[in-house]
């Protein structure tokens, strides 16, 4: 995600000094034969895995606590990996990238849900937003209460970022977030129950 973020010139408070100035590629050669080659970040393919989840259990606790996941989804960034074929003159290639950790990336989603609520003032308005926290903090096997994903299709949202709101299950007093990464590329959007609602409390 660090190398997204640079290429995609996101804010960084570390000016994205701890960005790899290179990405590993095992290419594919015409023998078929395959060797391990580097290529500055900038001419390089950078794929990103979205995992999808299934919707949070916190309204059904017959269904567990457990995160449940689905298929990923593959965000292309930087170079378009056809055209790097093409210049390198390879029969496929193979991104090396780190092993999936579905649930810490559903905790980290989570925290972001979070934080964005408690900026606007919202966290003070529920009932027992401590649960929350203690899921991403000390439980991470409870995030899948917490946590699950839009199904697509996918939207785009040009010249954005990250797309961050609050919204209200009406029927329930339910409030939650919804976080869409790199919302300019059509990157899936999760869901995050922040709790119920105190009463006589509305998020405005």
């Amino acid at each position: 995600m660090r190398m997204v973020r640079y290429i995609e010139n996101l804010p960084s408070s570390t000016k994205h000094r701890s960005v790899p100035k290179t990405v590993e590629l095992a290419v594919r050669t015409g023998d078929g034969s395959e060797e391990q080659i580097q290529l500055p970040i900038e001419r390089a393919p950078i794929l990103l895995a979205f995992y999808e989840f299934g919707e949070p259990k916190y309204l059904d606790p017959s269904r567990g606590t457990n995160l449940e996941t689905g298929g990923v989804v593959t965000g292309s960034y930087g170079r378009d990996p056809k055209q790097v074929l093409s210049e390198l003159a390879v029969k496929g290639m193979t991104i090396v990238g780190p092993p999936t950790r579905p649930v810490a990336f559903a905790r980290m989603i989570a925290k972001i849900a979070f934080c964005f609520a408690f900026t606007q003032g919202h966290i003070s308005k529920l009932e027992n937003p401590g649960e929350l926290v203690n899921a991403f903090m000390e439980e991470p096997g409870t995030i899948g209460r917490f946590v699950g994903s839009i199904p697509p299709p996918f939207v785009k949202y040009d010249g954005v970022g990250i797309r961050l709101a609050i919204k209200v299950l009406e029927s329930k007093g339910i409030a939650y977030t919804e976080v869409q990464l790199f919302a300019a590329s059509g990157a899936p959007t999760y869901v995050v129950v922040l709790g119920r609602i105190k009463n006589g409390e509305t998020l405005a």
